[in-house]
C-alpha cells in the first residue's frame, strides 16, 4: 500500500499507465507569478508545470514532463483558481487551498479545507470558483 501524508492522502512517485492514459483535466490556474500553471483532473490530482521549461526556444521532450504533482483528493477535482499566494480547489463535498509557494518548492500540503454541505448521500460538486476581492 502506497505511503500517506499527514491528511492521509496517498503519496506516489508516479501514475499508472492506465491513470495516464484516463486522465480528464477539468480546470486550469497559473501561478501568481505566471510562471507555473497548476491542473486538476478527475483523480485527485493536481498536476503543476513550469512554463519557462515548456516554452523555451531549445525544449526538448524531458522539459515537458510536470514539475511537481499531487494527490489532492480522493475525489475528482473540478476547479481551481489562484488567489493572492494560494492555489485554491474545488471537488467533491470540499474547497481546499495550498500555498503556492509550498508547491512549488515540491512540498505541498494543505492549509486549509472547507466542507461543503450536502444532503444524504449525494456529493456536492464544486464546478466553479471565483475570488471577491471587495469585502
Amino acid at each position: 500500500m502506497p505511503p500517506t501524508d499527514k491528511s492521509g492522502l496517498e503519496m506516489r512517485q508516479s501514475r499508472t499507465p492506465l491513470e495516464r492514459l484516463h486522465t480528464t483535466v477539468f480546470g486550469q490556474s497559473f501561478s501568481r507569478c505566471g510562471n507555473f500553471l497548476a491542473v486538476c483532473d478527475n483523480l485527485g490530482y493536481v498536476t503543476v508545470y513550469r512554463l519557462s521549461d515548456a516554452l523555451s526556444s531549445n525544449s526538448r521532450k524531458t522539459n515537458l514532463h510536470p514539475h511537481y504533482y499531487f494527490k489532492a483528493s480522493d475525489y475528482s477535482i473540478y476547479s481551481i483558481i489562484t488567489h493572492d499566494d494560494f492555489l485554491i480547489c474545488g471537488g467533491e463535498n470540499m474547497i481546499s487551498g495550498w500555498l503556492w509557494s509550498d508547491i512549488i518548492s515540491k512540498s505541498a500540503k494543505i492549509s486549509w479545507s472547507l466542507k461543503i454541505p450536502s444532503s444524504g448521500s449525494d456529493l456536492t460538486e464544486a464546478n466553479s470558483l471565483e475570488v471577491c476581492k471587495e469585502i
